[in-house]
């Protein structure tokens, strides 16, 4: 009940996001995700200014906690949920494909 999954954010050209790479590491047995979210590297090899490295250890107590290893910096936050269950689609009815022009 765990895996590792990377993602590359690619933002539209009106969002205020940039580009960065995330990497999820998820163990339901221990009740904790941790969120790795790195900056992308521009087009000249440096890296984006917008985006800091981040840390959120999220915890099935519903605590999570936001590190800024830069700044070593930690905000706690609270919220009323814990991590997805590993059945958290049981139940669910596929709706097929879609798609959004948004």
């Amino acid at each position: 009940r765990s895996f590792i999954i990377a993602q590359d954010r690619v933002p539209d050209i009106d969002s205020r996001a940039s580009p960065a790479t995330t990497i999820t590491y998820y163990d339901y047995n221990e009740g904790a995700n941790l969120i790795q979210i790195f900056p992308s590297s521009t087009d000249d090899g440096s890296s984006s200014s917008k985006v800091k490295v981040t840390w959120d250890l999220e915890l099935n107590t519903g605590k999570s906690y936001y590190f800024t290893p830069s700044e070593r910096k930690c905000t706690p936050v609270d919220f009323p949920v814990g991590i997805l269950r590993p059945n958290w689609l049981e139940g669910a009815t596929p709706l097929g494909p879609s798609m959004s022009t948004w």
